[in-house]
């Protein structure tokens, strides 16, 4: 087992940078998410820890051991990729056995080995068919079987799921947490769906343009994001943003955006009066009905513009000013296109950020 270090990596493709300087330490034994939109630099950054890229500058290390230099064989990894692979004229057996008959290992050893992770796959009785037998969830799990056999370090997954319908992908991720228990082995993951990466990592990297804007828990990327970009891209839907200003009156910071205004409080001491800003709300932390519950200052009046039922929740849009607002609800409220209904932001989960370097103020 072992943990992974990137130092100062940085990737290049002619005069193209695709991951910037990367500093990221992963434990050993942990379960860590690489997430991003297309072209972030997730996945090159996995090939290049897989030693399928070169590393443009800076160091990789598997446990105390830099790999720059050895090839993918030599560096105790293996790795899951989009594509399942395998070989279509094998069976299942064979296909999971190969590295390990590469490996010179005799039979009883191969046949052991491909037991206990029949065993853990759930897959034994699949082990004579060949590929085309087999469904889109069957294959993975297959693929999965080949990576486990080698006993590596480290696994690498790269979008494994994403051939996989909605409903075989939730049960395949929750497998692979429960899987990553078992073995006790360093897993690192990439995908560009967010959902995913908060329910199976025990930390998620945040990639944007070959940078790492961010590291932590589920809980705390969605609670406390440091910058626009992450509170837009953690969340589904998206955090709200609303472009206003602070001003002073009778003593008090308020935000002011067109038709609305919401009192500061002791939270955002380090806000100071005539500056823009930039507010972020979460749908789900917006009530169309006035609670007292909920801190008073915040009510606004809106007209209801679309309506889009998810079953136990609705989406609601609607507009603060020229803004576009929405609001997620419990569809048990009951509430109509062009109602005028009143619009309440609890205060108490709101994020202001700089409009220049789109960091939170909440985290400086």
């Amino acid at each position: 087992m072992a943990s992974v270090t990137f130092e100062n990596v940085t990737k290049r493709f002619d005069d193209t940078e695709v991951v910037k300087n990367l500093n990221l330490k992963i434990a050993d034994k942990e379960f860590v998410v690489l997430v991003g939109p297309s072209g972030c630099g997730k996945s090159t950054t996995l090939r290049m820890l897989a030693g399928l890229e070169e590393v443009s500058a800076g160091h990789i290390f598997i446990g105390d051991r830099e790999v720059n230099d050895l090839p993918p064989r030599e560096r105790d990894i293996s790795m899951v990729f989009q594509s399942y692979a395998l070989y279509p004229h094998k069976s299942v057996f064979e296909n999971i056995a190969f590295s390990l008959r590469n490996r010179g290992l005799i039979d009883k050893e191969i046949n052991s080995r491909v037991g206990r992770v029949a065993e853990l796959l759930d897959i034994g009785e699949l082990l004579d068919r060949r590929p085309r037998h087999l469904s889109g969830g069957q294959k993975q799990r297959v693929a999965l079987g080949r990576s486990i056999v080698r006993e590596p370090a480290v696994f690498l997954m790269d979008e494994p799921l994403s051939n996989l319908d909605a409903k075989l992908r939730v049960s395949t991720r929750a497998e692979l947490v429960k899987l990553h228990k078992r073995l006790s082995t360093t897993f690192i993951y990439v995908t560009h769906d967010q959902v995913e990466a908060l329910t199976m990592g025990s930390r998620i990297a945040v990639l944007k343009e070959g940078i790492l804007e961010q590291i932590g828990n589920a809980e705390t990327l969605y609670a406390e994001p440091e910058n626009i970009f992450v509170a837009s891209f953690i969340g589904s839907p998206s955090m709200n943003f609303i472009h206003g200003e602070c001003i002073s009156k009778d003593g008090k910071l308020i935000f002011q955006a067109q038709e609305m205004r919401l009192e500061i409080t002791r939270k955002f001491e380090q806000i100071t009066p005539h500056g823009n800003l930039i507010l972020g709300i979460r749908p789900e932390h917006i009530d169309l009905e006035f609670s007292q519950s909920i801190q008073s200052g915040g009510s606004q009046e809106a007209k209801i513009t679309s309506l889009e039922p998810t079953g136990a929740e609705t989406l609601v849009g609607f507009k603060l000013g020229n803004t576009e607002i929405l609001a997620r609800i419990d569809s048990r409220k009951k509430v109509k296109l062009e109602e005028i209904v009143n619009v309440n932001i609890d205060l108490n989960h709101i994020h202001f950020f700089d409009p220049d370097t789109e960091l939170n103020i909440n985290r400086l």
